[in-house]
Parts: C-alpha cells; structure tokens; sequence
C-alpha cells in the first residue's frame, strides 16, 4: 500500500518529493512505493551474539523480500554504540545508520530532554503514529520510554523479562536427595520466597558437592567475559527481590512519599552489596566463561542455576530447553523487570527517511514479523491484542510471560512493572562514572571480569578513577549510586 501525504515543506507520494530549497532531511520520513526498484536502509545494532545476530537476519529478511537492502553497521555492545552514536550526533565524527537499534529509557530519553536551544536529534515519529494508530496497537508500557512528554521517539519490535531465574529441575531433583542422605535440606525453586532462600540453596548445593566430590556442581553460574551479567543478577533480580521501593528509590521513579531518603537508600545498598558477595563466593564468577556459556552449563547438568533475561533461552538447542525451568527471581514475584528492543530514526541530512519509514511500518509493525522474531529471539511481541492463534506460534512459557506482562498493564496494583537499569540510569555518555558500573561493580563483589583486565581508553581512568579493592570499590560504588539517585535522568521525560 502506498501512503499519500501533504505539508507544507513537503509532498510526497510513493516516494517521490519536493522540497524546494530545504535539503532532505531523514526525519521527513516520506512515503515509499513497494515496487522493482531496489532501496537501501542501514541499521545500527550491537546484536552482535549468533542467537540474536540470527533475529535481527529475521528482520533484513522481511526486508529485503520487498527489495529493500539492509546494511547493518554492528558494534561490540549497548555501551560502544550509544557512544558511537553520541560522538557523530555531537561532532559529526561518522556517518551514521539510518535507524539504531536501542533499548527503552535513557538510551532514547537522553535526546529530547537535552537543552532547548538544541537541535532535536532523533526523529519525532508522531506523524507515522496518527497515520497508523500505533499508540493503539502497541502495548502503552513499550512506548512509554520511548516517549518524551506526547512525543514519540522510537518504536519497539519485543520484549525481555529480566528478573528471570533459570535452572535444571532434575539436577535439583537429584542434588536434594543427595543432601537428605546428608542430613542436609535442600528447598527447590517452588519453595523459594524471597532472596535468602535462594541462597539457603546454594550453601546446601555446595555442601553436598564437597561431601561428595563427584557430584558436585557450580551452585550458580555467571558469565564474566563481560560485566553486565553480575549487573542483571545485582539490581534486576537481587535488588528488586530485596524490595521495590529501595529499586525505584535509586532510579527515582517512586513517588515521593515512598522515596527511600539518601541515608536509608544508603543503608538498603550496603546490605544489598552484602548478599550480593555472598552470592558471589556461590558462583563461578572467577572463572573465565562467557554468560552464554553459563546457560549451556545449567542445561548440560554442570550447573544448578543461573540468573540472566529470558533472551538466553535463544542460546539452547530444543534438546536443551527441554532440560531447564524458569521462574521469577525469588522476591520478584510481583514484579515484571523489562526492557523494550526498539528502534530509533536520527536526524541526516541527504535522506528522506523512506527507507526509516518502510522499516518502522513493514518490519518493525509488522504483526507476523513480531511474532517471527519474538520466536527465534525468545522475546514477546510489544503488540498488544494478540490473538490466542498468534500467541500459539509461541511456546508455553512466552506465552504466559506475554499474559503476565499485559495483565501488569490492566491491574498495576498486583504487578509492577518495572523498566530496567539500562532504560532509567543516565545514558551512556553522560555520566563517565556510571558507564563504568559494570567494572566497579565487579571489583566491589572481589572478582574481574575480561573487560575489568583489558586496558581502557587512554584518559578513561582519569575521567572517573575506580578503587581497586573491593571494599574501597563498594563503597566507591554506593557512592555513585546515591548520588544518581538524587538527580534521576531525564526526569523532564518521565
């Protein structure tokens, strides 16, 4: 189907426009015709891991069967991109792709709130939202942090469930005989109502395994080839376990009668950070393994548990799924920690943004492409409304996580639902500490991980020098903490 449509710079119909002497500019986003001719849309991305390097060919795909050439430009993660997309925003340092992948929050919010006198750099998409009714088809939690005030900013193709715990059920079947033999009691996941449980388990998983050598196995398994595994375990699982309100307190998204005061929020971090070491000594964090690597473990037999978003589901072969459970973290019950993937439209020059356009309507709204990629990345679709057809081409488990996340957003008073770290902290760039809190964090637990050893940028730790030892580090990183929590980022947005 081809969109007409008329303003006064411009008018554009099947993708052909005129723009007097105003040069094209990608936020025009002009119609596009679906026809022979071959067109070009760049995507920026860090799914960069096989599993989701595999979802996002899903979507090229869908592209390019209306011939449309996608051109992907990858970075490493979440951090280097934003970054990379911050300095050619900022200094006009490299071309830049014609939409970024990012997740909800901070990554997007950190440009409509910026000075008023700035030029806005990311593409308002309240024009395509009246023309196709978005705010109707998608759920309202996925478009709230990609929003700023009733302005629109990005779009979001799925969902992940981050305070999820991940386990073998016949292991623990087998280890909790072991310990009764031992005279030891080991509580199953079922049982588990609060953090300390959890833990209970691992101190009874690791005492069976030195009574009996040859069974023993990683309590719990966390990859550290980079930092932010520890980070998901620490505040969207462990943290939120410990209590909602110190979660929303430190993100400033309480209200301000529930906003723990700095000391108090100090307090509720220290004994955080506590649990957290113990947590920590449970694990196999000093080794050398990556996160992916850590759900293979637990599938395999080799490891009770791990903590990581319902994404890491995607790493196993369906021999392997059969082998592991899933179940909110202890003490998260009534919380729904997520985060939308999404895609954003920045402001070039020589673009019409036909290519954004087509990529946002025919991809990324796309009720069968949702699906297709919520599937293979083992997310669940942001569109609300599915029908119980659409929702069979999912498995039992997504199934219920997309039940459990709609019925947040129709009865918030027994479910809260929570944005992640990542959307709510400041963006990266704009708090040289924070983009730090994966190492530091690190460091305070007294492991490392590959990033924490490989040398930094030249300058970086001049920037914001971090303590080496862990209780000098945890302290250093309380201290950050409390101080974000005092100015919540983008406030203005929220």
């Amino acid at each position: 189907t081809t969109y007409c449509w008329l303003s006064i710079l411009t008018l554009g119909c099947g993708g052909v426009e005129s723009l007097g002497t105003r040069p094209a500019v990608s936020c025009d986003l002009v119609d596009y015709e679906l026809d022979d001719t071959e067109r070009s849309v760049s995507i920026g991305t860090f799914w960069t891991d096989t599993a989701e390097a595999s979802a996002l060919r899903l979507l090229e795909e869908a592209a390019e069967r209306s011939r449309f050439v996608v051109t992907p430009t990858r970075r490493r993660d979440r951090l280097t991109q934003q970054l990379s997309l911050r300095d050619w925003l900022l200094n006009d340092s490299e071309p830049l792709p014609d939409l970024f992948q990012v997740n909800g929050g901070s990554d997007v919010l950190q440009w409509p709130s910026r000075a008023a006198n700035e030029e806005p750099q990311l593409c308002s998409l309240d024009r395509l939202d009246q023309l196709h009714a978005w705010r109707d088809q998608f759920f309202p939690a996925t478009l709230a942090p990609l929003s700023c005030g009733d302005s629109l900013y990005a779009l979001p193709i799925g969902v992940h469930r981050l305070n999820t715990l991940i386990y073998n059920p016949a292991l623990l079947t087998r280890l909790a005989t072991l310990a009764s033999e031992q005279g030891l009691e080991l509580r199953l996941p079922d049982d588990f109502s609060s953090p300390a449980d959890f833990l209970a388990a691992l101190q009874t998983i690791e005492k069976v395994g030195q009574n009996s050598p040859d069974d023993a196995v990683v309590p719990l398994a966390i990859g550290n080839q980079s930092g932010w595994p520890l980070t998901v375990l620490g505040f969207e699982n462990l943290l939120v376990g410990r209590g909602v309100s110190t979660y929303e307190s430190l993100w400033g998204t309480s209200t301000k009668e529930a906003t723990l005061q700095p000391e108090a929020l100090r307090h509720e971090l220290e004994g955080w950070l506590g649990e957290l070491r113990v947590l920590v000594t449970l694990s196999n964090l000093k080794e050398r393994m990556a996160w992916q690597d850590a759900v293979h473990l637990v599938a395999s037999g080799g490891a009770a548990f791990t903590v990581m978003g319902d994404w890491a589901v995607a790493q196993l072969s369906a021999h392997e799924v059969d082998q592991i459970e899933l179940r909110t973290f202890p003490g998260t019950e009534e919380a729904f920690v997520y985060t939308p993937d999404s895609f954003a439209v920045s402001r070039l020059t020589d673009s019409d943004g036909a290519g954004a356009n087509y990529w946002l309507r025919e991809v990324v709204a796309n009720r069968d492409v949702q699906l297709a990629f919520s599937a293979r990345k083992y997310s669940i679709p942001a569109l609300r409304d599915l029908e119980p057809t659409e929702l069979e081409r999912l498995d039992a488990r997504q199934r219920e996580t997309y039940r459990t996340f709609s019925a947040c957003q129709t009865s918030p008073a027994d479910c809260r639902l929570l944005l992640a770290v990542s959307g709510l902290g400041p963006a990266p760039g704009t708090n040289p500490c924070f983009d730090e809190i994966d190492r530091l964090l690190t460091r305070a637990v007294g492991a490392s991980s590959a990033e924490d050893d490989a040398p930094g940028d030249e300058g970086s730790e001049s920037v914001c020098p971090l303590q080496e030892e862990p209780e000098a580090a945890g302290q250093q990183l309380i201290d950050i903490l409390v101080a974000v929590a005092r100015e919540p980022f983008a406030a203005d947005c929220r």
